[in-house]
């Protein structure tokens, strides 16, 4: 009986697989959307720095958002039109470009 039960666990294990928790690189993206008429509508995204685990890059992309003005208004000078542009900061597995993707 004995032997019965451990050929069936033994059996069994591929029917369920331990998860996997494969640690890969973190990106902390940089999205700045702006109402500029030549701007991309889903604005620039500019990779800001690498980590390797999500919990240091979700902290410093908190602080990025929580410390940083939430509009800018800039212009070219004396009599030129102001725009305005919102950054955010998000961090996305390195698997992952939020950039539009490159036409061939």
């Amino acid at each position: 009986m004995k032997r019965f039960i451990f050929l069936v666990s033994v059996l069994s294990l591929p029917l369920f697989p331990a998860p996997v928790f494969a640690e890969c690189a973190w990106v902390l993206w940089q999205q700045t959307i702006t109402d500029h008429p030549a701007a991309p509508l889903d604005g620039v995204w500019t990779p800001r720095d690498s980590f390797t685990s999500n919990r240091p890059c979700a902290s410093m992309a908190e602080s990025m958002n929580n410390g940083k003005a939430g509009t800018a208004s800039q212009g070219a000078g004396r009599g030129s039109k102001s725009f305005r542009s919102t950054t955010v900061f998000v961090c996305l597995p390195d698997t992952v470009d939020p950039r539009s993707p490159k036409g061939k």
